[in-house]
């Protein structure tokens, strides 16, 4: 009976010891890829008084609208950062491409033509994740982070083309499992929101005519971004 006890405990003390040297602290680096869906809504507001045109100022009418622009695409980055075995902090760097086409028809039906969205955007996140065991090598993972994003985006009509731009603070959350391989790789996969705080997005200038008179303007577009989407990750643990 001693035996078998003393045996007992030494199968437990090499289960704890084992599950220690899975979970022990370290430096880690990791690849991302992912599916995003990227709605842009936008307030665009425009005053005559400021277009700069040179006559018949008073025929230009004041534009007020609010719209909403999905287009879907692709992710991918890089991350940076320490693991402390249940919670593990890092540094991100991400870039994000999606486009798609819309087909506007005249109100009469005669005449339609397409619009090409496309999205582009580079971030700079630091994030915070907390991983919970589920089984032996399965972990449950929620996390959030916070950063900066470059967006630009653009839009192709009849051959022209107008790109608004800027940098805003971003802020997001994910969910998802982590699968460890051994001691050193891991898989990771789940869900991922990002929410673009509003932006001052400016208009490229273009001229236009009307009535005979030529002018340009610049258009003043307000815009926030939701970004939402499925992940796949690396980590390599050292």
């Amino acid at each position: 009976m001693r035996k078998f006890s003393n045996l007992t405990l030494a199968v437990v003390a090499a289960g704890v010891l084992a599950s220690q040297a899975v979970a022990k602290d370290g430096f880690f680096v990791g690849a991302e890829t992912g599916f995003v869906r990227s709605q842009l809504n936008t307030h665009v507001y425009n005053d005559p008084a400021k277009f700069g045109v040179q006559k018949g100022i008073e025929q230009i009418r004041k534009t007020d609208t609010k719209d909403s622009r999905i287009a879907t695409g692709f992710s991918g980055g890089l991350k940076v950062g320490y693991d402390l075995g249940f919670n593990r902090m890092y540094l991100g760097f991400g870039y994000t491409s999606a486009d798609d086409t819309v087909t506007v028809e005249s109100t009469d039906g005669s005449y339609s033509y397409d619009i090409i969205l496309r999205h582009k955007m580079l971030d700079v996140v630091v994030g915070y994740d907390f991983l919970a065991s589920i089984t032996n090598g399965l972990k449950g993972v929620v996390g959030g982070f916070a950063g900066v994003e470059r967006f630009v985006h653009s839009e192709k009509v009849l051959g022209r083309t107008f790109k608004m731009s800027k940098t805003a603070p971003v802020l997001g959350l994910k969910a998802g499992l982590n699968f460890e391989i051994d001691g050193h790789n891991s898989l990771e996969f789940g869900l991922k929101y990002q929410y673009t705080f509003k932006m001052k997005l400016q208009e490229e200038g273009y001229d236009f005519r009307y009535d005979g008179y030529v002018g340009s303007y610049r258009a003043n577009v307000d815009g926030t971004l939701h970004n939402v989407g499925a992940f796949l990750s690396y980590v390599y643990k050292f």
